[in-house]
């Protein structure tokens, strides 16, 4: 019996198997993930896949409109950052596409809706067939699209659940009919980037803890007086149930 990929890894760790017998070898087969950003594993040996279509498309970047950081830095939520787009990202603000911010839509104007236009996505591939080489492919969660959303960055699968990370909501998935597509969705945080990032560097990494906790990594992006920034790295967590 060929042993998986996780037991492989475990009989190298235990020295049974000579390291010098581990190859690359392509799994996803004639498969393809658009723009992949992260990826988890199940039990069975699915993959799932976070792609972004948003990155500079729909998660603005701050860096594209300097004018806009005062008010950047006063926000203490994700709503006030939703409501300054409302207010600031109109055909009167924008009469010529600024930055990654432009007409996605196709409606003829530059306004606030264009940000929703691009949608993330969730793929899983499988091996349905036992040959070592994926040859599924689903779209098993997407959209990640609010105004105020990030990129669907960060994904991990446990107990029957796909966590993702996509601000400002930490997302659980689960496919109860086996087709390949979640048919639910849960909020299990929410309230998370409450600033104007950098097109994308927002929540990613969840892993799962020790202590059953998942954390994950966010960025901040503090300016100093002299008007320059500086992108730190800060950590939050949750149990993950």
């Amino acid at each position: 019996m060929r042993p998986t990929g996780l037991q492989f890894v475990l009989l190298v760790v235990a020295g049974m198997v000579s390291a010098t017998e581990v190859a690359p070898r392509k799994w996803s087969g004639s498969l393809n993930v658009p723009d992949p950003v992260a990826c988890t594993v199940d039990e069975a040996g699915n993959v799932y896949v976070s792609s972004t279509a948003r990155r500079k498309a729909g998660d603005v970047d701050i860096r594209e409109h300097p004018l806009w950081v005062p008010y950047d830095l006063a926000f203490t939520s994700p709503d006030e950052k939703a409501a300054f787009y409302r207010r600031e990202i109109t055909p009167a603000h924008f009469r010529a596409p600024r930055g990654g911010i432009k007409d996605f839509n196709g409606d003829g104007v530059i306004d606030w809706k264009d940000l929703s236009f691009n949608k993330d996505k969730i793929y899983k591939l499988s091996d349905a067939d036992g040959s070592g080489v994926a040859n599924k492919i689903t779209v098993f969660a997407d959209g990640f699209n609010l105004p105020n959303a990030g990129i669907a960055a960060g994904v991990l699968y446990f107990d029957g659940w796909v966590y993702v990370t996509a601000i400002p909501h930490l997302y659980r998935f689960k496919d109860t009919k086996g087709e390949g597509v979640a048919d639910v969705q849960e909020i299990v945080a929410s309230g998370f980037g409450c600033h104007i990032a950098y097109a994308g560097h927002d929540m990613h990494g969840l892993r799962l803890g020790p202590d059953g906790r998942g954390p994950w990594r966010r960025n901040r992006k503090p300016q100093f007086p002299d008007g320059s920034f500086h992108r730190r790295w800060s950590r939050s967590s949750g149990p993950i149930r």
